[in-house]
Order: structure tokens, then sequence, then C-alpha cells
């Protein structure tokens, strides 16, 4: 368990970084997102200025009526996009998304851009490994790594996660969806 915590962020990461121009628009970024199964999106005008995930199209633009052929990314995109070194540990790499209550952090190697590691890729190795992260663990509560709520037993943050920030099934085994 320790040594999964201890492991270095650079080896969850997905080194295949998606970037698009701040001023394309959000209907054909959306397109590309659909097309490539992508949950994120970097926004790259000479340097990486923002992320743009589903959420914020969602939140942003269809929750609110606005024409997604109109708005562009450079809109919509959140900053600044936050980094963890690729040597930094897991559980550093955890400490700093619920720190900034973010789901996504760019891995550097100094500061070259190398890669993505998210909570999803995190959690989806929990399966394998069965640990409980401790940084989720509050005396008699456990609390969710996506939204904070706390919760008296692990099978029911289980299906919390399954059914509202994963997909269900996966943390009961399913590991289809990964």
């Amino acid at each position: 368990m320790l040594d999964l915590l201890k492991s270095k962020a650079g080896d969850f990461m997905n080194p295949d970084l998606q970037t698009s121009s701040g001023r394309v628009s959000v209907a054909d970024a959306a397109k590309k997102m659909a097309s490539e199964k992508l949950d994120s999106m970097l926004v790259l005008d000479d340097e990486i200025t923002g992320i743009v995930t589903t959420a914020d199209i969602l939140e942003k633009v269809v929750a609110v009526g606005k024409d997604s052929s109109s708005i562009i990314l450079d809109d919509i995109k959140s900053q600044p996009v936050r980094s963890i070194h690729k040597d930094a540990s897991v559980l550093e790499a955890i400490r700093s998304m619920n720190q900034h209550d973010i789901r996504r952090l760019l891995i550097k190697d100094g500061e070259k851009p190398i890669g993505m590691i998210t909570r999803k890729q995190i959690v989806g190795d929990m399966g394998k490994n069965s640990i409980v992260l401790p940084e989720l663990e509050e005396p008699h509560q456990i609390r969710c790594p996506y939204c904070e709520s706390s919760f008296s037993e692990k099978n029911i943050l289980s299906k919390h996660i399954d059914e509202i920030h994963i997909g269900k099934g996966l943390l009961e085994g399913n590991l289809s969806q990964r």
C-alpha cells in the first residue's frame, strides 16, 4: 500500500498530451474530444495557457445556453494548469489535487511538460493494488477524493465513486472501463 503512495507520479502519467489552440471553437474542440474519447485538452498557444474539460464545456457553455460554435476555448479554459515534477510521489500528487480541488495535474520534467496524471488513473490502480488512500480517511469517516463528501463505510464510498464520479462498476472490480 505504502509502495504505491511512494511511487513516482510520473509512473502513473499518460504521456499523450492532447492540445488545442485557444482560438478553436468549443464546438470543434468538443467534437475532437468526443471522437478521441478525451475528457480534457490543454490549451496551447506558444505555451500552455489553460485546460478545458468536458465539465467546463457542460457547465460554462451547455448549461447556460451559450452557442458552442461562437465561444472559443480561451473563453472557458481553467487556469493556471497545476503541475508536479515527474519524481514527486503519488501521495504528493493526491495532496496537490485535493488542495487545489482539481482532478488532473500536468507532469513536468524540469519545465518541460511530459504527461498528465488524473485522480481516475490513481483510483483505477486501486483495484489492481487493493489499497485505500490514507488521505481519504478521517476518524470514523471516509472522504471522497472527488467531491469531499464523507461516508461512514468504504462500500458506500465505493458505490458513490462508481456511480457519481467514475462509472458504474470500476471500483467493484469491473476494470473493462479503464
